[in-house]
């Protein structure tokens, strides 16, 4: 309290405690003495920052197993075994030929433009890179082949961030290209990937937005770059990694230390010098002539378990992970609160389908899709996609069965939406029941279900 609190407070108590109650709705705004020290820089809009996230989130990647763990979930639950697209046209019909071109196209390694996956592979690299860097880019290349149309990823750094520059009717800030109404038009990307080693610097080369996806999270209003998922979480996990090394080297240092051997005759200091240099587990050594070894006796940790969790449990808070998932830990697991966990799991997941990769990633490699199939001559007119992703998984089988049974028998759901959400096509489901019951039948197998007995 400054003096005109104290005054008010002396004078007038009952006005203090309420312009007291009054000024703590705004405690996050205030000059504290323990939030003098928050000085926030802003938000993390320039290329520099981003870049420096992007490079520490890698290294937590490559090094920390929570942080490798929360970009594979990501990756495993949001795309799984692939987001399939289906070509329809108007009433819900399939557009045959379309279907077949796209499962020709998306199902094989012709859509990557270095040949080495399908389309839902390369769904799941843009996902890690999603999670991991913050955004990813994919380019458009039209290539003579079955389907004028293969796709090329690219990694933020070949953005090129050095170029700025002012036009006329355009300027360029940090290697992308806006319009007068500040749209984005273009975007310059380096020729060869720019980390490599070389004796020439890479040249940038501009490339319209029309053939780039650029996949990124947007989390406020005019974001024109991604940050790495893991900004949030990235100081505890390296406290955690520290905490973790400096506990192990302790107990390293207890490990080796057996004891120290007198001896009243004077011993080449030399050859002692060296037993101590070369100290190992069960270690007995001489102590130098004239001289005392004290080895220090670390104390120990109290709550190392304790922190560990607490600090998973924070980290796993700050990704939308459940718990039982990044830790792989599920002692603590059961059918209530397993299922509780999932299905607000599956709320994140379904945001990220739904708002980021279907309508930035997969809408747009379906637009090029058609334009691809018009080349070769099959119009795309009143074709559009419905893309199914991967089933959920299942904590009770029976019980959410005989929930999907109630709701198709009661008309709230459809048979085929049922089958999209378990992550299959119906038509290929339905074709496939049938196959089987027609070769039950000619083998004179009786399989008849419930509805057909009834």
């Amino acid at each position: 309290m400054n003096w005109l609190d104290r005054s008010i407070a002396f004078f007038a108590p009952r006005y203090a405690y309420r312009r007291a109650n009054a000024r703590r709705w705004y405690e996050a705004a205030s000059n504290a003495e323990r939030l003098r020290d928050w000085k926030p820089v802003g938000d993390a809009k320039s290329s520099y920052l981003s870049k420096t996230i992007r490079e520490r989130a890698r290294d937590l990647y490559r090094n920390n197993p929570y942080a490798h763990r929360a970009v594979n979930t990501f990756a495993s639950y949001a795309v799984g075994k692939g987001i399939t697209p289906h070509a329809f046209v108007q009433r819900g019909l399939k557009s045959k030929a379309h279907e077949e071109f796209l499962k020709q196209w998306a199902d094989t390694s012709l859509c990557d433009a270095n040949n080495r996956h399908t389309l839902y592979g390369l769904q799941s690299i843009a996902t890690q890179h999603l999670v991991r860097d913050g955004e990813v880019f994919l380019q458009r290349v039209m290539a003579d082949d079955l389907l004028p149309l293969k796709l090329r990823m690219l990694d933020p750094d070949f953005l090129d961030t050095n170029r700025t520059e002012r036009g006329q009717n355009r300027d360029v800030i940090q290697g992308v290209e806006y319009d007068n109404q500040g749209i984005v038009t273009a975007y310059y990307f380096f020729e060869r990937n720019p980390n490599e080693q070389s004796y020439s610097v890479p040249k940038s080369k501009r490339i319209p937005a029309s053939d780039i996806i650029h996949l990124f999270r947007t989390d406020f209003a005019g974001q024109t770059r991604g940050i790495s998922w893991l900004a949030p979480i990235m100081v505890r996990m390296r406290d955690l990694d520290e905490y973790e090394d400096a506990h192990i080297v302790r107990q390293k240092i207890a490990a080796m230390f057996v004891g120290v051997i007198r001896d009243l005759e004077p011993l080449d200091i030399e050859e002692t010098e060296k037993a101590l240099r070369k100290m190992e587990p069960g270690s007995w050594f001489p102590a130098p002539p004239g001289k005392t070894v004290e080895f220090s006796n670390p104390p120990s940790v109290e709550g190392f378990g304790e922190y560990i969790e607490h600090s998973k449990y924070t980290i796993a808070t700050g990704l939308g992970i459940p718990y039982m998932i990044l830790s792989s830990d599920f002692s603590k697991a059961n059918y209530s609160n397993a299922r509780m966990a999932m299905l607000n799991f599956y709320k994140l997941i379904e945001q990220v389908q739904n708002h980021i990769l279907i309508p930035q990633f997969c809408d747009r490699v379906f637009q090029w899709f058609l334009e691809a199939c018009e080349l070769r001559g099959l119009r795309g007119d009143g074709v559009r996609c419905l893309w199914v992703p991967p089933k959920k998984d299942i904590v009770d089988p029976l019980k959410d069965y005989q929930a999907y049974k109630i709701g198709v028998e009661e008309n709230f759901i459809s048979h085929a939406s049922v089958v999209r959400e378990l992550g299959d096509d119906p038509d290929s489901t339905y074709q496939e029941i049938a196959n089987v019951k027609k070769q039950l039948k000619k083998l004179g197998i009786e399989n008849e279900t419930n509805n057909e007995k009834s």
